[in-house]
């Protein structure tokens, strides 16, 4: 059923008093804390700016090669060739979402960060949070619930949109490029991806003792950890999603403004 902020602030009220302690909210974050993909405005940002580094690209004729896409493209042709076959359903979302995080191999960590901070100014991050998840994220420090963010986009640049909401890198499971001596590597840090069924096993990872009292996703990817949450709610779902919303009557819906 559609939700206002109130009646999903009472359920998780209810839902917090009956999990006792340890209770803890799970955000996607795309989708659920803002509108848009954070992951695709960093990705679109390295390709305008032609500044992917010569680490990355044999690891990207690799993929173009997976992916059917020609891999003696340019480099930034080749970059846009994988996110149109991605977008095609060509090149599948767990190897996409990985790429667009060890395609920045040659980055120092700190000029990693400097470029995620650079683009969600540049794509007006903080306008486009949601109110709700405001409201939700301070209802929860009243009562010592934790919150934490699982998203498939990378690491660095979900780091800086959580501070618009007070949360931490400390708070953040996302996808991680390897470093090797300071600077990122075009491969991951070993363990699942947190998408889909990989983010139930990274939470079980990361979060071992917690009630996993609320979580928020938005696409058919995130039912398998929403299933896990006492209250599950869909924001602003894909179509995919909200046919199992209609479905699952403790499941809540939320349009995310």
């Amino acid at each position: 059923m559609l939700a206002t902020v109130a009646s999903l602030v009472q359920a998780l009220e209810v839902a917090r008093l009956e999990l006792g302690t340890n209770a803890t909210l799970v955000f996607d974050a795309d989708g659920t804390l803002w509108s848009g993909d954070v992951g695709v405005d960093l990705f679109s940002a390295v390709m305008e700016r032609g500044a992917i580094r010569e680490l990355a690209v044999p690891q990207l004729q690799a993929e173009a090669q997976a992916a059917g896409v020609d891999p003696e493209l340019p480099t930034v042709d080749l970059a846009r060739a994988l996110l149109r076959a991605n977008e095609l359903g060509q090149y599948e979302n767990a190897r996409a979402f990985a790429m667009m995080a060890w395609v920045f191999a040659g980055y120092s960590e700190q000029e990693m960060l400097q470029f995620a901070e650079e683009v969600v100014l540049d794509v007006r991050l903080r306008e486009r949070s949601f109110d709700y998840a405001r409201t939700v994220i301070a209802w929860a420090r009243t009562r010592e619930v934790a919150v934490k963010i699982c998203s498939a986009s990378p690491r660095s640049i979900v780091e800086v949109g959580a501070r618009a909401f007070g949360l931490s890198a400390d708070d953040v499971i996302a996808v991680t490029p390897a470093v090797l001596d300071g600077v990122l590597t075009p491969e991951l840090v070993p363990g699942p991806l947190p998408y889909a069924e990989g983010k139930v096993a990274r939470l079980r990872e990361h979060l071992p003792e917690a009630q996993l009292l609320g979580g928020f996703g938005d696409s058919l990817a995130d039912l398998h950890f929403l299933q896990l949450c006492a209250v599950p709610v869909a924001v602003k779902p894909a179509a995919a999603l909200r046919k199992v919303v209609a479905s699952t009557p403790r499941m809540l819906l939320i349009d995310g403004d």
